[in-house]
């Protein structure tokens, strides 16, 4: 019995009659059919709506400043704009307007110009319009007249500017005022008629503006020789340049070297206050009249900083022939090293600062810059959901702490710390005693301002003393910092706390910090478009930021989310049945479905609706009907609450996850079931054939669209009338290509689909699978929302003492 015949030609010893062969061959088939339980298709899907989604921020019309919309030059990033837990924003031009006007100056000791803000038709009914002798720019906002009165009448008496001394710092002041810049003109015929300048810096704008309104007016440059007309003496003065040393973030000045008509060489200096007075000339300390200037001058800027007004100081020097000459060659031979770049740099920083030396002060002004629209609101409803908001400026401290309370990072009720020490253990005894009042106090907020000679010292000796501090605060501010310090500040948080990061500003030196963040949003401001160009997002203003995280970055992760997690959902559910078939059928690899519909399952029965659900769904719309474009504020903006929520409980995690994963795994059980339990006991059609594995097959199928489909709906907050009839149309699809398939012989549906549409047993079934998983996700969906809906309530009517008594 047990030989086999000889007839039969088989080879006991072939691989193919192996039994253990045939198990690891037809497990492995088997195995090979659970690959789609890892859905490829979801990134096909995921990358389409994404696309999309960045789309309809570009189309939006909320976005809109000038006639410009946003920009999105990175469409992955989307439903990071939900999920944002530091934002680093750039302080002028970001939160300012960068619209520059000039305010005061104070030349030796004596301040010209009203800081303080007046009421226009104060202002003007001050003193006739025709009286004031001057046409006051748009980039100056100078009130006080007696400089130009001063002027007139020092001009009627020495009648020409080459009557005054190198002494005279009013009339030098406005000559460095109106040459050390790099603006350029055209000239004109007319010098008495307007000129238009144009400026890479709103702050040259200003103070050549403010000149020119002096009656110093900057004509133009021409064969390499500037010219300045002098409005009083209706004279042109005319100056060669010899060397311009331009103003770079970590120089923080700008020099440049004139000689006269006269043969005289002089250099004009501007920059930050910090870096001027570090360079002006010694003089004898028995010397009260410089001493008494530098006192006032350094008054003046900290009470112009106090109100956050932006602060220049003015020097100058006088250079001999040979000193220049000099400077000279060593300067073009350090200029000629090709092959270091690093000693090039160092060498041309050394001579840069060896003729910018023993400077005479000449003045020091101020600037006024606006906040942009909204700042301080958007500001704050950012920290109410709980993102940290740094401010990473180049100004000084006591300006960007008058800023900090002027769009609400600082207030008077969240304790301040300043970190403004020069030396190591100055620095060290201050972070001790934020950290003694963080351990006191651990519950109490607390804002940190910090300086950028500070920030040095802190990254190379107390960096981790300093983040724990830091990332212990709600605001924080550091100032005077470079554009590679502001890099590193991001970089650091971004290592240290693992969230996800933003930065945000307009200029050129924010594009390291832009770029090392996760997402980064430029503004297309008045400095170029550096940033916008660098960036994953390009708005017009800051303001803008609110609803790109409220609302854009909000609806894109809940959805995308979503997605993610139905389609691990969709694939285990239609995938399921393939695993546990094989252990009835031995792992013998047998398909389930009909291959060829199995392999558009996805694409044309099952992916539009829910792309259309991650495009247009809103969890509180502004229309009853479906809008490709947005043209009205959504209330997500206003509810930085619910922002919050998916900070401190995301939507997709591991949890959810498996949750998703096991619950179609344990609804394709029941498919499974009920199909088989349906087809196989008894003989179902009605002219009395057999059913097959096949028709269980497509029944589980069937089941698995009509599912997927509706609990697509489920998902909507918004089931506008075309989504309804796009997924009752991808339903429709699948039975038309089934009903297509099972005309031809070559396919494996081939005549299933009239008997099972006429076996009564494959509706019960139907009915039966769809009841049993539709009435679970129905069930669990209600119950969540009523547990939502009962925490809002809860929010929003907290119990009384009697009630918590009781």
């Amino acid at each position: 019995m047990n030989e086999l015949q000889s007839y039969l030609n088989i080879d006991q010893n072939a691989p193919e009659n192996n039994s253990f062969y045939n198990f690891i061959l037809r497990f492995a088939m088997w195995f090979l059919l659970l690959g789609n339980s890892v859905p490829i298709s979801l990134l096909v899907t995921l990358e389409t709506v994404k696309f999309f989604q960045a789309q309809m921020i570009q189309w939006d019309k909320n976005y809109l400043t000038f006639d410009r919309t946003a920009a999105v030059h990175s469409s992955n990033l989307s439903e990071e704009l939900g999920v944002i837990e530091y934002i680093f924003s750039d302080k002028t031009g970001t939160l300012t307007q960068n619209i520059m006007k000039f305010k005061s100056i104070i030349i030796d000791d004596i301040v010209y110009g009203d800081i303080e803000e007046q009421p226009q038709q104060e202002i003007i009914d001050e003193k006739p319009f025709k009286e004031k002798q001057r046409i006051v720019s748009q980039n100056v906002d100078f009130t006080d007249d007696t400089l130009y009165s001063e002027l007139v009448s020092e001009f009627m008496n020495k009648k020409s500017a080459k009557n005054f001394s190198n002494n005279d710092h009013v009339f030098l002041t406005l000559l460095c005022l109106s040459l050390c810049h790099t603006i350029q003109t055209e000239l004109v015929e007319n010098i008495e008629s307007e000129i238009q300048y144009n400026a890479s810096s709103p702050d040259e704008l200003a103070l050549v503006s403010f000149a020119a309104d002096m009656g110093f007016k900057y004509i133009g440059k021409e064969d390499n020789v500037m010219k300045v007309y002098i409005k009083h003496s209706k004279e042109t003065l005319k100056f060669q340049i010899q060397q311009i040393i331009e103003f770079n973030s970590t120089r923080k000045r700008m020099s440049i070297v004139l000689k006269d008509q006269n043969g005289r060489l002089t250099l004009f200096c501007k920059g930050a206050d910090n870096v001027i007075l570090s360079m002006l000339q010694d003089f004898d300390e028995n010397d009260s009249i410089q001493k008494n200037i530098l006192f006032e001058i350094k008054k003046q800027l900290q009470e112009y900083a106090t109100i956050g007004l932006r602060t220049l100081v003015l020097g100058y020097k006088e250079l001999e022939q040979k000193e220049y000459e000099k400077f000279l060659s060593e300067y073009n031979r350090a200029q000629a090293i090709l092959d270091d770049d690093q000693l090039r740099e160092s060498l041309m920083n050394q001579l840069e600062e060896m003729i910018e030396n023993n400077l005479q002060l000449l003045c020091a002004t101020a600037i006024e810059d606006k906040l942009q629209d909204k700042v301080g609101e958007v500001i704050a409803d950012l920290k109410s959901a709980g993102i940290n908001v740094w401010v990473l400026t180049g100004d000084k401290i006591e300006t960007a702490i008058n800023i900090g309370f002027s769009c609400k990072l600082l207030t008077d009720q969240v304790k301040r710390f300043i970190i403004d020490g020069d030396v190591e253990g100055q620095v060290e005894r201050q972070l001790a005693k934020v950290t003694n009042y963080i351990n006191d106090h651990p519950d109490e907020p607390l804002s940190l301002i910090v300086s950028g000679v500070a920030l040095v010292i802190i990254i190379h000796n107390f960096k981790e003393v300093f983040f724990k501090v830091a990332l212990k605060a709600n605001a924080v501010m550091a100032c005077r910092v470079s554009p590679k310090q502001k890099q590193e500040i991001v970089n650091l948080v971004r290592r240290l706390t693992g969230k996800i990061t933003l930065a945000i500003g307009d200029g050129a030196n924010d594009v390291a910090m832009i770029t090392q963040a996760h997402v980064g949003i430029g503004i297309r401001g008045l400095e170029g478009q550096q940033a916008a160009k660098a960036s994953d997002y390009a708005i017009g203003e800051f303001k803008h930021l609110r609803r790109l995280l409220f609302y854009s970055g909000h609806e894109s992760y809940r959805k995308n989310s979503n997605l993610i997690l139905f389609n691990f959902y969709k694939n285990q559910l239609y995938i399921g049945a393939f695993f546990f078939f094989g252990f009835s059928n031995g792992f013998s690899g047998q398909n389930l479905y009909d291959q060829w519909l199995s392999q558009i399952f996805n694409v044309f029965f099952t992916s539009l609706p829910i792309i259309l659900y991650a495009l247009f769904d809103e969890k509180y719309p502004n229309s009853n009907y479906m809008q490709l474009v947005q043209d009205k504020a959504n209330f997500l903006e206003s509810r930085p609450d619910i922002y919050r929520e998916y900070l401190t409980k995301p939507i997709f995690n591991l949890v959810s996850f498996w949750q998703q994963f096991l619950w179609g795994l344990l609804q394709a059980i029941l498919l499974m079931v009920i199909s088989f339990y349906a087809f196989e006991p008894i003989s179902p059609h009605i002219h009395g054939q057999n059913s097959t594995y096949l028709e269980a097959g497509m029944t589980i199928m069937s089941a698995v669209v009509f599912i997927v489909n509706f609990k697509v709906l489920l998902l909507h907050n918004t089931n506008y009338p075309i989504i309804v009839y796009i997924n009752i149309g991808s339903t429709t699809c699948f039975i038309l290509f089934f009903l297509l398939f099972s005309q031809y012989p070559f396919f494996e549906s081939f005549d299933l689909f009239q008997r099972l549409y006429e076996c009564f047993n494959y509706y019960l079934a139907m009915i039966l699978m769809l009841t049993v998983t539709n009435f679970f996700d129905l069930g669990r969906q209600r119950y969540n929302y009523f547990v939502e809906q009962y925490r809002e309530y809860q929010q929003h009517n907290p119990p009384n003492q009697l009630e918590i008594e009781m």
